[in-house]
């Protein structure tokens, strides 16, 4: 299992992802849905902010973590993925997005804990239902940071992130080097109600 370093290149255990690269969305998508090959370059971005956005709450974040941590352990070494890497996702998405959240029974589509979207990721093997399932839908994000992380060339933290929020993107966002900063430093691990 590979460890993820914030802002540092790591090296896959296959070494670089193979295939065509994918540039645009629905290639990016279309790869990581069917599971073929493809390669995909996010260039790092040191101009976006780590800093937690105004609208971030804290124990928003860190209760999912600690309440689904057997869960993130079980399926994170299940597909050989950093689980501090799937903490800082499922942290970042619960302290930043908790509004969603009374929202997902009349039409959301972005689901709680990993805030994904079943409409988009079905295709990953899940049906709608299993997205309001807290280990169908924490294995749905785990599936899809394995995915993301197979065709990444030169993989961070901040890089990941960033396409798990928005596939499109081809530099680091503002989300990315937010989740690459609670990452770095543990933020789920804090009992204060701080951010």
């Amino acid at each position: 299992m590979e460890r993820l370093v914030p802002y540092h290149v790591i090296d896959l255990p296959d070494g670089s992802p193979s295939g065509p690269l994918l540039f645009r969305w629905q290639d990016r998508e279309a790869s990581i849905l069917a599971n073929s090959p493809g390669r995909i370059v996010v260039k790092e971005n040191p101009e976006r902010s780590g800093q937690a956005p105004l609208h971030a709450f804290h124990a928003a974040g860190q209760a999912p973590v600690e309440l689904f941590d057997p869960i993130i352990r079980r399926e994170a070494a299940r597909l050989g993925v950093d689980a501090n890497l799937v903490r800082a996702i499922m942290y970042v998405e619960n302290a930043q997005g908790q509004y969603g959240k009374p929202f997902e029974g009349i039409g959301a589509k972005s689901i709680l804990p990993m805030n994904i979207r079943y409409d988009k990721w079905a295709g990953l093997g899940f049906s709608e239902r299993d997205f309001f399932d807290a280990t169908m839908n924490i294995r749905a994000g785990v599936t899809l940071i394995r995915r993301i992380l197979d065709r990444l060339d030169e993989p961070t933290v901040s890089k990941v992130a960033t396409l798990y929020n928005s596939l499109p993107k081809d530099s680091v966002s503002d989300f990315g080097a937010r989740v690459a900063e609670v990452y770095r430093t543990r933020a789920w691990e804090r009992k204060d109600r701080r951010d």
